[in-house]
């Protein structure tokens, strides 16, 4: 800890904290979440599962360049459909995405919230992964 001195007040430098970037613990009601992580599956709140169209389904697609991820709605019967299951508490919806994120060498050692997920004209989800949130702890 430094001080300083302003105007002959004593005045207390905090040089070593660092902000904390997350969001008070409370009802996000109509927020849009959507996290990744180390169980390499997508988390989405109601309201983006909503934003999306309420898709049984989605295909899942990723940009290298520009490191994004697009989950795009389907028939649940598409050859490379991924499901969109209810979590068994509350009202989020997962999707298992462990192939998907294999392929890709897409690794979440920790979960991460996607910060501003972009929806397009066609309702998909476009998630950026230079734009996220460390929010879990990983593996202990």
């Amino acid at each position: 800890m430094v001080h300083s001195f302003v105007g002959g007040l004593k005045i207390q430098m905090l040089d070593n904290f660092v902000t904390f970037e997350g969001a008070p613990n409370a009802r996000r009601g109509e927020t849009v979440r959507v996290t990744l992580g180390p169980n390499r599956t997508f988390l989405m709140s109601r309201s983006a599962w909503e934003r999306m169209g309420r898709p049984d389904a989605v295909t899942l697609a990723f940009d290298a360049v520009d490191r994004k991820i697009a989950l795009r709605p389907c028939p649940p019967d598409k050859k490379n459909a991924f499901r969109v299951a209810k979590r068994s508490s509350g009202s989020h919806r997962v999707v298992y995405a462990g192939a998907f994120l294999t392929h890709f060498n897409i690794h979440a050692p920790h979960t991460v919230l996607f910060d501003n997920p972009e929806f397009t004209p066609d309702r998909s989800m476009i998630l950026n992964l230079g734009n996220v949130t460390r929010i879990g702890r990983g593996s202990r």
